[in-house]
């Protein structure tokens, strides 16, 4: 009876295994199915779970050499989606993994750029030695499109680059772009040289309109202390040197709106938060003005600054 029972059990386990392993093997076909059709994707309709994704990336690799350049480009996004939906790092890494291994070496210019883009709404928990090692031998090996390699490489925080990208700047035959890309890599990594340099670069250029939209976001991203306190002391000043963002109206505005913005989602407690747009969410500018500064006042000194 007891051994009947055990055997039972067994055989229901099984059963419930081989119909959860069914089922996701229809899920998976389903979601490749509608990439090869170009049907309209909502990925939440897909039942995958991080249980799946051994079986997922069998089956995309297995599909990845019958893709065309479209249908590659839309797998690494879905994949991407996916991805970020699980709550643990471990299946985000795979999948992360899988996306550095073919979307980063895809044969179309275009979708390598893309797929490096999409790396960057990954956690950086999520980097493994493995995967910061693929991407440092981009960088090594000057792949194309070397500039967003090295970029990847620095927000990554990639250090085995450090001493090749510090050899290539010796050597003086990049281009303009080439060393800024460089410098701004370095520096997030915490080559202290190079983030003089760009922030010496960013002071000179004083703060406008062209200043908000190119250079602030590289302060963002060097993710340096020096960086954002450079952009705190510029909420403080009165100057008035941006246009305003109604096309209509000529009138010079405080560039601190625009630099409150940037900074809001990657200061720790900050007092002001902004919306999926990236715009504010104050009712009144001026008072939203006058409360971030009195906030800078009271924890310059201690404030902290995201990954």
């Amino acid at each position: 009876m007891c051994l009947k029972y055990r055997f039972s059990c067994l055989l229901f386990f099984v059963l419930i295994s081989l119909s959860t392993s069914t089922s996701a093997q229809g899920e998976v076909d389903r979601l490749l199915g509608a990439i090869r059709n170009g049907h309209n994707i909502v990925i939440q309709n897909y039942g995958i779970t991080e249980s799946d994704v051994n079986l997922l990336i069998r089956q995309f690799e297995n599909e990845f050499s019958r893709f065309n350049r479209e249908q590659r480009y839309i797998s690494y996004f879905y994949l991407q989606r996916i991805a970020l939906g699980f709550d643990s790092n471990a299946p985000q890494s795979q999948l992360l993994d899988l996306i550095v291994r073919v979307g980063l070496k895809d044969a179309d210019s275009g979708n390598r750029n893309a797929a490096i883009k999409l790396l960057y709404a990954f956690p950086l928990d999520c980097y493994t030695t493995t995967i910061k090692n693929s991407i440092a031998s981009y960088v090594v090996s000057k792949e194309e499109p070397f500039t967003d390699f090295a970029r990847l490489a620095g927000w990554a925080k990639i250090t085995q680059v450090e001493v090749s990208l510090l050899e290539l700047l010796r050597l003086g035959e990049l281009t303009n772009k080439e060393s800024w890309e460089v410098h701004l890599a370095l520096a997030r990594i915490g080559n202290e040289e190079s983030l003089q340099y760009c922030m010496q670069m960013i002071r000179n250029a004083g703060m406008n309109d062209l200043v908000v939209h190119s250079l602030v976001p590289e302060i963002i991203y060097l993710n340096q202390r020096e960086g954002f306190d450079y952009l705190l002391m510029k909420i403080l000043d009165d100057d008035k040197f941006c246009s305003s963002p109604n096309p209509e109206i000529e009138l010079n505005i405080n560039c601190a709106y625009r630099l409150m913005e940037s900074v809001a989602p990657v200061i720790v407690d900050f007092p002001l938060e902004v919306d999926a747009s990236g715009d504010l969410l104050v009712a009144d500018y001026e008072e939203a003005l006058n409360e971030v500064r009195v906030w800078i006042h009271e924890h310059y000194q201690t404030y902290q600054i995201r990954e």
